[in-house]
């Protein structure tokens, strides 16, 4: 109809500036009452390193500690793993 929408986006990975450390390129999330809150991420640290990674939360209690969770796992892993 032409008539203008607004569209809303739920990812905090997105808006939140607690994760402005998190380049996102790509995610989905989602609820489902067998597995509750889910998220699965591509992410890059902001720093221009080029390793991307791909995270899958699964069951996160809430959708807010699925973004938590992606992003402490995000930090983890640029933290103690070395890519040679």
């Amino acid at each position: 109809s032409g008539e203008p929408r607004t569209i809303k986006n739920t990812n905090k990975l997105l808006t939140d500036p607690r994760y402005d450390d998190l380049y996102v390129t790509g995610s989905k999330t989602g609820y489902l009452d067998e597995a509750n809150w889910n998220l699965v991420v591509t992410v890059r640290p902001m720093s221009g390193a080029q390793h991307e990674l791909l995270i899958v939360t699964l069951g996160s209690s809430s959708r807010t500690n699925s973004f938590n969770d992606a992003a402490l796992l995000a930090r983890w892993t640029w933290k103690n793993f070395s890519w040679k």
